[in-house]
């Protein structure tokens, strides 16, 4: 009988640590799944406040529209599409300076292809007069003339962009668009044509919209 009681008189705390050991198993599987839950609280904050500085942005506000924006553990994933590779590489960048933002995954494709300069011969200073008398400005490689010329080009095949409503300037691949337009159609014509000719880096849109213009 006097082993049987000590027996007895040991099992107890070896219940009781049994005990301690699922209780202390379930707070941990408790703490876990809410610091896994917080986790995701915090990606989807990012990913909403990635998302309202795209929209914010004068110059990333159109071009990612249909940009899709994820979040995780502080790399933010891009998908969906823009127009052009300009496009993609400022969404990106807007992206990347983004606070809280570590790394950026950019999925975006191109809708739009890269219209080529035009290669045939030309003749440079011809074009440089032309810019000159119009009060434009081209930077000094041949290349800035010959998106000088091809911008020119793709303008006057759209109504909506008539050649002379806009002004071209071109430096180093940086495009600048100065004028008066008549519609929104017409400005966002006159920059997505910009954009998409080869050897353009950046396009800058100072165009003025005047619905009054005939």
């Amino acid at each position: 009988m006097v082993v049987v009681s000590a027996y007895r008189k040991m099992r107890v705390p070896i219940a009781l640590r049994k005990l301690a050991v699922v209780i202390a198993a379930l707070f941990l599987s408790v703490a876990c799944r809410q610091q896994e839950v917080d986790y995701q609280a915090a990606d989807v904050r990012l990913a909403q406040a990635v998302r309202a500085q795209l929209d914010a942005t004068a110059d990333t506000k159109g071009a990612a529209s249909r940009v899709v924006v994820e979040a995780k553990d502080g790399t933010v994933t891009l998908t969906g599409s823009v127009d052009t590779p300009q496009d993609k590489a400022l969404v990106e960048q807007t992206v990347a300076e983004h606070k809280g933002v570590t790394s950026v995954v950019n999925q975006v494709t191109v809708n739009m292809p890269v219209l080529p300069v035009p290669d045939e011969p030309f003749e440079e200073q011809a074009v440089r007069r032309e810019a000159n008398s119009n009060g434009e400005r081209i930077g000094l490689s041949s290349e800035d003339a010959r998106i000088y010329h091809a911008i020119r080009r793709h303008l006057v095949k759209h109504e909506t962009t008539p050649k002379r409503a806009i002004f071209v300037d071109v430096e180093d691949g940086d495009v600048t668009l100065r004028g008066t337009i008549f519609t929104g159609a017409a400005r966002d014509d006159a920059v997505a044509s910009a954009k998409k000719v080869e050897g353009v880096k950046a396009v800058r849109d100072l165009l003025v919209i005047n619905t009054q213009l005939p």
